[in-house]
């Protein structure tokens, strides 16, 4: 029989008692796990194994837990965060308070990133503030001529 291969909170949760999950729970953050059950009893234990996908599994294996490895990792990119989310929502037609509540965030998350959508496009590295390049606003843009100390001369 194939044993199963189930996310981390099935896994554990096939077991009874706290302390073990808890200690499950960290041995799966360096090992695969594999829990088997032994056909006169009928109990269940558990081993750690270093690669359950190339290790032979012991007999008797129900189930199996593999850890996620850079290569079968669920991809992050695209997941937004909840203000994010919350800019969607806002940007369908909902209030910035019922985006807010709906995803469990103070009102004053959303209403500070809208303030700061409202400021200008950010860079995406460091945050900052992209001014538009092609018109400088003739207060805020500094030459050699009109900076702080008159023109900067080489010594």
């Amino acid at each position: 029989m194939t044993p199963t291969t189930l996310p981390l909170d099935e896994f554990v949760g096939q077991f009874h008692s706290p302390d073990l999950k808890i200690r499950l729970r960290d041995l799966a953050q360096s090992h695969d796990l594999v829990a088997t059950r032994d056909p006169s009893s009928g109990r269940l234990s558990v081993a750690a194994v270093d690669n359950a996908r190339r290790a032979p599994l012991p007999p008797h294996s129900v189930s199996v837990y593999i850890r996620p490895t850079k290569a079968n990792k669920p991809e992050t990119q695209d997941v937004k965060s909840r203000t994010q989310q919350a800019l969607d929502l806002v940007d369908g037609g909902m209030s910035a308070y019922a985006a807010a509540k709906a995803l469990n965030l103070a009102p004053s998350a959303v209403n500070r990133a809208l303030q700061a959508r409202k400021r200008g496009p950010r860079c995406p590295t460091c945050g900052q503030i992209i001014r538009n390049a092609e018109a400088p606003d003739s207060q805020t843009a500094r030459t050699p001529q009109t900076a702080p100390g008159g023109p900067q001369t080489p010594d």
